[in-house]
């Protein structure tokens, strides 16, 4: 399927670019303040400019979500990037559906934390928690 960048004014997607650095110049020199994604008749923001600078919509660009499949309660472990100070990083703890538990914490990555997933692969009450805790417009 045909991927194509552009600008989302008032809701309406507008295609500018085949890459993503070609829609952020073309935003930028135009005074506008988002990026978007076009895959097929769907558009999504992916890029917000604050400042002079471009903040991704994206959850995966600012975590890695580990989940030990169930072994523990506290399953899911989403490691917050560039947090890393002394080879410990800033956390959430959760529950699988970040209902039954939800905490803040730190750790060291590593195997014990299980396997690397996505956060399309997050159940839906946890995904949707997470976007209104980063404040991004995700899937």
């Amino acid at each position: 399927m045909i991927q194509t960048y552009g600008t989302s004014i008032n809701g309406v997607h507008t295609d500018t670019s085949n890459t993503l650095k070609g829609a952020k110049r073309y935003a930028s020199i135009n005074g506008l303040q988002n990026v978007t994604k076009r895959t097929g008749y769907n558009s999504f923001v992916v890029f917000n400019k604050v400042g002079n600078k471009w903040i991704s919509t994206n959850v995966d660009d600012k975590v890695t979500i580990y989940s030990n499949e169930g072994k523990t309660f506290d399953e899911i472990t989403i490691v917050l990037k560039g947090t890393l100070k002394g080879g410990v990083y800033n956390c959430i703890g959760s529950s699988f559906d970040g209902i039954g538990f939800f905490m803040h914490s730190t750790c060291q990555k590593g195997k014990h934390l299980g396997k690397k997933i996505k956060f399309n692969e997050l159940d839906r009450h946890l995904r949707n928690i997470l976007t209104d805790y980063f404040d991004v417009d995700n899937y």
